[in-house]
């Protein structure tokens, strides 16, 4: 005996409901604000000099792009290879207090970078300071972040959600995860001054695969657009040439730094 399914107010066929078109269109235009903050964030790491004080309100928008609350960013301290720099901080009720830095002062390793192993020790720790400001603090969704050269770990970035009510966006993983790698390779451009067209090489294959790396992001951006197409692949197309672009002109620059480091070795 055959069984028959129906649906009551299944609406016209191929049509999305009214109330699911309204929460895509809110989900396209929010990831599109995620990857604009994002974007806002590599102009000011674009410019030469910035300090921690110049970066923290970008990043901390990024943050809040992606739904998360707090942010702390953590870097080790060039000039004293057991210290981090003072920790910029937003969003807490109360920021990391030096006795809180100090439990990740373990994972600093002697030259300076960051052991990850040993710092997610400390975070796991359910005993130490830090879990009980943690748990003051009423932070869940708790991530660490890499300030990497894909090598190195000069830091991180600490960020969380500060209420149960929501959860992380899930382009947050990603777009922090790049904006990490972006502040390392100028952490580490600034600590290795002095090395030559060799470092430089390295430098710009790392960011031909950070511009990968976005690249896929935002087609599966595009892809994924179903309500409002032409706005968010529009924007997703201007991105997407933008990186082109700029991946040209590095492509040939990595030539011709490379050219020279061989002419100088021969």
């Amino acid at each position: 005996m055959s069984q028959k399914t129906a649906m009551h107010n299944a609406g016209e066929p191929g049509k999305v409901p009214e109330e699911l078109q309204k929460i895509l269109e809110n989900e396209a235009e929010n990831y599109k604000d995620q990857v604009q903050a994002y974007v806002d964030v590599c102009e000011i790491l674009s410019k030469p000099g910035w300090q921690i004080a110049d970066i923290v309100d970008y990043i901390h928008m990024l943050v809040r792009s992606v739904n998360l609350d707090v942010l702390s960013i953590v870097i080790t301290d060039p000039s004293d290879k057991k210290k981090f720099l003072p920790v910029a901080s937003r969003g807490f009720k109360s920021s990391p207090s030096a006795q809180v830095v100090s439990c990740w002062l373990p994972a600093i390793s002697e030259e300076g970078t960051i052991l990850w192993d040993e710092l997610l020790e400390a975070a796991f720790d359910k005993k130490n300071r830090l879990a009980k400001w943690i748990a003051r603090e009423g932070l869940n969704f708790v991530g660490y972040v890499p300030l990497h050269d894909n090598k190195k770990i000069y830091g991180f970035l600490l960020v969380a959600v500060a209420s149960d009510k929501k959860a992380p966006s899930a382009l947050a993983s990603p777009l922090l995860e790049l904006c990490g790698g972006r502040i390392g390779l100028v952490l580490e451009s600034r600590r290795s001054i002095g090395s030559l067209p060799e470092k430089a090489a390295q430098t710009v294959k790392l960011v031909q695969d950070h511009l990968a790396m976005l690249t896929s992001y935002l087609e599966v951006l595009k892809i994924s657009a179903r309500i409002n197409p032409e706005e968010v692949v529009s924007t997703a197309d201007k991105c997407l040439k933008t990186i082109a672009e700029s991946k040209k002109m590095i492509d040939l620059f990595a030539d011709q730094v490379i050219s020279t480091a061989v002419e100088k070795k021969d």
